[in-house]
């Protein structure tokens, strides 16, 4: 009987072990999806400032709106905030840069977010 009671203390001290490095695990994974979703909002404001004029002006000659393309004025993307989103050589690097990054995030945005006048609202 003793050795039985002895057994089901290991037992319960292993999962109580597994189940500490299970929370920190999953601490450690919302801590992450916090960053990335933190880079993504400051990435979506720069791109906000840059496109309504209050950014600094070499961050908004990095963007360029499919509304000033002469060949792109006809069709219903016109109507719509979305921007250019240039090619790119390196696929790890140039993708990560602001030219290609700002406008690929920014037109995957609804267009009530992309057209609200306030950046508080924003």
């Amino acid at each position: 009987m003793v050795v039985l009671l002895v057994m089901v203390e290991m037992v319960m001290v292993v999962l109580l072990v597994m189940v500490e490095m299970v929370m920190v695990v999953l601490l450690v994974m919302v801590e992450m999806v916090m960053v990335v979703l933190l880079v993504v909002f400051k990435l979506t404001v720069i791109v906000y400032r840059a496109v309504h004029g209050t950014a600094p002006r070499y961050l908004s000659d990095l963007l360029q709106p499919i509304s000033d393309i002469i060949s792109r004025r006809r069709l219903r993307s016109l109507t719509f905030s979305e921007l250019v989103i240039p090619l790119s050589q390196l696929v790890i690097v140039g993708d990560r840069s602001f030219s290609v990054a700002g406008p690929r995030l920014w037109n995957t945005l609804s267009e009530d977010i992309t057209s609200v006048p306030s950046l508080w609202v924003f």
